[in-house]
């Protein structure tokens, strides 16, 4: 059973200003809105679902996502959405929440860590390396010493904070609303990686993700997309 926490650490909401100061995520909300803007098109939202020690989700992390991420993020014209959930079931009981998930309960705290940092970097430009990073760790103690302490730029996360997070109630509510969320979208996930395009399942976006994202006009106008030629998963 993990540990109780106060109510006030319980309150999601105090996770984003406890660990990144507020100010500093306020403006870079406003440099995400004015570029989103200035974009020509809107971006191509990609939602996916995955588990943390699932080794095609690790790999797909791998080969596609942070590839074409790292390209063409910059540009305003993708948007990625990363849920930590998967074939994992949450369930709440007199007022404890305990979560189960596919690969033991290593995978749920790695799991919980990742959304723990989900919500409290908010961003994708600022997450997904992070979560990157943390994908397939078979220790957690090296999820966090790898992927906060050392990692380099070192993201504003107070790496007590997050341990105590992804082993609490709190870390098991942020899971939980991962799975909310896959529930409303993706009721009838089997598998991970599961991936959305703008709204839909696209199977095919398993193993051609590069492809798929360079057939829209605007990112086929970029360097990056003038091979098309997707990695093996």
């Amino acid at each position: 059973m993990m540990p109780r926490l106060s109510t006030q650490l319980i309150l999601s909401t105090l996770i984003v200003p406890f660990v990144f100061g507020q100010n500093l995520l306020d403006i870079y909300k406003a440099m995400m809105i004015d570029q989103a803007a200035r974009a020509k098109a809107p971006p191509i939202n990609i939602e996916f679902f995955g588990e943390s020690l699932c080794p095609d989700t690790t790999r797909y992390f791998r080969n596609h996502i942070m590839p074409v991420w790292t390209a063409l993020q910059a540009s305003s014209l993708i948007n990625i959405t990363y849920h930590p959930f998967g074939l994992a079931e949450c369930r709440r009981s007199d007022s404890i929440i305990r979560c189960n998930c596919q690969h033991g309960p290593a995978e749920c705290q790695l799991n919980m860590l990742q959304a723990c940092v989900i919500s409290a970097l908010q961003f994708p430009q600022l997450y997904l390396p992070i979560v990157n990073c943390m994908q397939g760790k078979s220790q957690f103690s090296a999820a966090i010493d790898e992927c906060i302490v050392n990692f380099r730029p070192r993201p504003d996360l107070d790496e007590n904070f997050m341990t105590r997070c992804a082993q609490s109630q709190l870390g098991a509510k942020l899971m939980m609303q991962h799975g909310y969320r896959q529930r409303e979208v993706a009721s009838e996930l089997d598998w991970v990686p599961w991936i959305l395009i703008n709204g839909r399942r696209s199977q095919a976006a398993e193993n051609q993700l590069k492809t798929i994202v360079c057939s829209f006009s605007e990112p086929s106008r970029y360097e990056y997309c003038k091979t098309t030629e997707d990695p093996i998963f």
